[in-house]
């Protein structure tokens, strides 16, 4: 079970760790948990797992330059909304600043410079940046959950 606090009644459910290669398996263990308690259908769950794997991805090959450097997540849900922020304390980055993915037919021509983020863009319905030296790099990720039909 995912460590949890409670913030003016909201849960919020978070994992603290270090960046690294073999990190991403106990990052998505941790989103399956949480999804479970939330009972998030396999739909939002995949693109959770896609959008929080590529933004931890990227704290370790970016922000911390493959090297080693603390990571946290943390999720909550309110008003038909899960918010998940992605923090590190590495090198900051500027989302405004990535370049598209360049994709055309010929794939040995691809440039892949910008493609995960172009990724998280669609797997999640809000995505926003900010850094300050004190709250570190704090990505957050916003999806809208599909409402329930009896």
């Amino acid at each position: 079970m995912p460590a949890q606090k409670s913030m003016r009644s909201i849960k919020v459910y978070a994992w603290e760790g270090y960046t690294g290669p073999g990190v991403l398996e106990e990052i998505a263990a941790f989103v399956t948990s949480v999804g479970v308690v939330w009972s998030l259908n396999e739909d939002v769950l995949f693109h959770l797992q896609m959008a929080i794997g590529e933004a931890s991805a990227n704290s370790w090959e970016h922000s911390y330059q493959k090297g080693k450097g603390r990571l946290r997540l943390e999720m909550e849900r309110h008003r038909g909304v899960l918010e998940v922020r992605v923090i590190d304390w590495g090198k900051p980055f500027d989302l405004g600043e990535t370049p598209a993915p360049r994709i055309g037919p010929d794939l040995d021509r691809v440039d892949l410079e910008g493609l995960g983020i172009f990724l998280m863009r669609k797997m999640v319905d809000e995505m926003t940046y900010r850094s300050d030296a004190r709250s570190g790099n704090v990505l957050t990720l916003k999806k809208r959950l599909p409402v329930k039909r009896d």
